[in-house]
């Protein structure tokens, strides 16, 4: 290793424990596109929405400029989100950088400048240069595995070489490329053991090969990333073909060394199969493993509020809505301005499914989802559901203005207590719009239905069909 690298490593580590907190990112943006720029700490966590994601910084860019100024108190992993792009940054406490997004033949392209800019650049670098071709890697039934291993192979090592050129000519610390390097072969992981659930042709030896040097290094993994993330899901899926059983694969994960990453991996098969699972209150094994793994887990855990998730979302789908709920929960109804409980609004609507729209006037993707909403009113009205808007506004004129701006004026109910409701409280709401599904008894069978929106109209009415297929078989 050369001097200048080897004082580089001596500066920043210092810098690092005897700078200040602060983090300035100071953005020149000429994209039109752009209007704002966010950083979050987003838990890589199987199937939680972006709304999981806690916001560090978001500012709106005005006369091109756009200003992201925030603390951490230790080097730390963020997102950085802008014109669509979502990248992964290395965020060191005292950073204070310069930055432009362009657009380029229609993409917006983003740039860091100033001291230790490289560490920002890279990940920017291998999103552009390499995400185009990962988008091609779709394994299919019937394709040749072995020609698709050489593509993955070829593309694992394009991708090595230019990090480790990268870290050869620029200035990025050796705990930031031991990272890109582990990331890589954590996206080859996940493309080529999805590729082995699906393939009838893999070799039985490459299959054992692959699997065994994955779990190896798996053991020994003291990262959470959300390429890591991608393996252990493809990883659970493939033992989950053979059979193996959650049990096994508990015992197997079990035996990781580093009690934060051993969490995050009992959360991840948690999330997969709880979502996977065709039938949450009679799946035992599953019910057994979430309680134990919330026993275990501890409430320090950096992942026990998503576990709690899990566990008060299992318990809550196959039930009804416990009555004392149903009676304290008190809404406004629309143009009468009548209160009425939520147990005589279920009164009303006796033998009937029901699908209840949590929203708010102030919710931009609420609004939207208003105004996209009358193709799946009508499908929900043909397969005798009935639509229930249910605002958490506190401010009623507003959500007044609002349903009638958005041409939503059937069936429109706001809380009396708002998200301090004894309704929002049962079900955790923590994020709007979300979408509940009950069925004609008014037993909660889906916590995360589908939006009513054109591009998810057929798969929410495939949802509600499923729903009462399912009741009547168990009938």
């Amino acid at each position: 290793m050369s001097l200048k690298k080897i004082l580089f490593f001596i500066l920043t580590f210092v810098s690092i424990e005897g700078a200040c907190t602060e983090v300035k990112l100071v953005g020149n943006i000429t994209d039109p596109r752009v209007k704002y720029a966010r950083i979050v700490s987003f838990p890589p966590v199987y199937g939680l929405t972006p709304i999981s994601e806690k916001l560090v910084v978001r500012s709106e860019v005005r006369n091109q400029k756009v200003y992201l100024k925030f603390n951490v108190d230790s080097s730390t992993w963020l997102q950085f989100k802008i014109s669509g792009l979502t990248t992964e940054i290395f965020v060191v406490p005292g950073d204070s950088l310069d930055f432009s997004v362009v657009s380029v033949k229609g993409r917006s392209v983003v740039r860091f400048s100033g001291n230790k800019s490289d560490r920002y650049n890279l990940p920017f670098l291998l999103q552009e240069k390499f995400v185009m071709k990962e988008r091609t890697f779709k394994f299919n039934e019937g394709d040749s595995f072995i020609l698709y291993c050489n593509k993955i192979d070829r593309w694992y090592s394009s991708k090595v070489a230019f990090i480790e050129h990268f870290y050869e000519t620029k200035e990025i610390p050796e705990k930031f490329y031991q990272y890109q390097l582990r990331e890589a072969f954590y996206q080859k992981v996940f493309y080529i053991l999805d590729a082995l659930a699906k393939s009838n042709e893999a070799n039985v030896d490459f299959n054992k090969i692959f699997v065994d040097q994955f779990e190896q290094q798996m053991l020994a993994e003291s990262y959470c990333s959300r390429s890591f993330m991608l393996a252990l899901v493809s990883y659970y899926t493939l033992l989950e073909k053979r059979q193996l059983g959650l049990d096994n694969i508990y015992l197997k994960i079990n035996s990781v060394e580093n009690k934060h990453v051993r969490d995050f991996m009992q959360l991840n098969m948690l999330s997969l199969f709880i979502k996977k699972s065709e039938n949450l209150t009679n799946s035992n094994e599953l019910r057994k493993n979430l309680l134990r793994i919330r026993k275990e887990i501890g409430k320090e855990s950096t992942w026990f509020k998503f576990v709690d998730s899990f566990y008060n979302d299992f318990f809550l789908v196959g039930n009804l809505i416990p009555l004392d709920v149903l009676k304290k929960t008190q809404l406004v109804k629309l143009n009468t301005k009548s209160v009425i409980s939520l147990f005589d609004l279920f009164v009303l609507n006796k033998n009937k499914g029901l699908y209840i729209d949590f929203w708010a006037s102030w919710c931009a993707p609420c609004r939207n989802d208003n105004l996209l909403s009358s193709e799946s009113r009508r499908s929900l009205q043909n397969e005798s559901y009935v639509y229930i808007s249910i605002s958490v506004d506190n401010n009623l004129k507003n959500w007044e203005r609002a349903c009638f701006e958005d041409g939503v004026t059937s069936n429109q109910y706001v809380l009396t207590d708002g998200t301090q409701s004894p309704l929002t409280k049962y079900f955790n709401i923590r994020e709007i719009p979300r979408y509940l599904i009950l069925d004609n008894e008014h037993v909660v069978r889906d916590l995360n239905a589908p939006r009513p929106i054109p591009d998810q109209n057929n798969k929410l009415i495939n949802r509600i069909r499923e729903v009462s297929r399912r009741k009547q078989n168990s009938n």
